[in-house]
């Protein structure tokens, strides 16, 4: 048996990194400049700074507040010290859980304000590949969680497809020989990952693995999947080509008469 189902090229979710901002900042370019389209970086190498956006006014109040909380910390360690070495103070175990309390509250609130006062944050990449997209621009300001750079490793590339019939899951679980075809003819060994148990839009998700990616290969690239199980034959019911319409979903179907006057589409 042999099905042919569509896809497209998706990054190895295990050499695929995004580059986002922790904090509001401003991002500057490192010595050798900021990476481009297409240039190859390594795992940890510096990509770019991002400098917080703090007035100086604001940064003065933030050194003020956390040089307060610095002092206010060392008296409540100092006080929970003295409360555990004498023993005959009253509702001491109270005390020194509230004072234990109280103290990490203090420290909580310090490492809150402290990235504040860093003067910069180091953009470094995740992992090795081609920089895939790039929004940096020196000087742009950012907010935290903005992606900033996406790292592809071209020589590690799956394809995500889609099975509108559940049967096709299992046929794929089963495969023996399985090939995506790009739009241009170009032939890729694949080899089956798995499927989720989640459905997508009606449909049953499948990965492969692309075992050798051609030079060039994009991500997101539309393919066509042809798979070939090892099951040799499936039952089924023959129908003439005329039964077969085009659904509203833009799969193929067939309508079964279930009942008198109640018709079902089936894929």
């Amino acid at each position: 048996m042999s099905v042919k189902i569509p896809g497209r090229i998706v990054p190895d979710p295990n050499a695929h990194g995004d580059v986002e901002a922790s904090l509001t900042g401003r991002i500057e370019a490192p010595k050798g400049g900021l990476p481009v389209l297409g240039e190859e970086v390594k795992q940890g190498q510096i990509l770019g700074y991002v400098s917080p956006a703090v007035g100086v006014v604001d940064r003065t109040q933030v050194r003020r507040e956390v040089a307060r909380l610095t002092t206010e910390i060392r008296q409540t360690a100092e006080s929970v010290e003295l409360l555990k070495q004498f023993w005959f103070v009253p509702f001491r175990d109270g005390k020194v859980i509230q004072a234990e309390m109280k103290l990490e509250g203090l420290r909580r609130e310090r490492a809150a304000l402290l990235p504040m006062l860093q003067t910069q944050e180091v953009l470094r990449a995740s992992t090795d590949g081609v920089v895939s997209v790039s929004n940096a621009i020196n000087g742009r300001i950012v907010q935290p969680g903005e992606k900033i750079f996406e790292i592809v490793n071209p020589k590690r590339l799956w394809v995500e497809a889609v099975a509108a019939d559940p049967h096709l899951a299992a046929v794929a679980a089963e495969v023996e020989e399985a090939v995506a075809t790009t739009p241009d003819g170009q032939a890729l060994d694949v080899s089956f990952v798995g499927s989720g148990l989640s459905l997508q839009q009606q449909a049953v998700p499948l990965m492969f693995r692309v075992e050798d990616p051609a030079e060039g290969l994009r991500v997101g690239r539309p393919v066509t999947v042809s798979i070939r199980s090892k099951q040799k034959s499936r039952p089924g019911i023959a129908v003439p080509r005329d039964a077969v319409v085009t659904g509203s979903n833009g799969l193929e179907q067939v309508w079964e008469h279930v009942a008198p006057e109640v018709f079902v589409p089936a894929p």
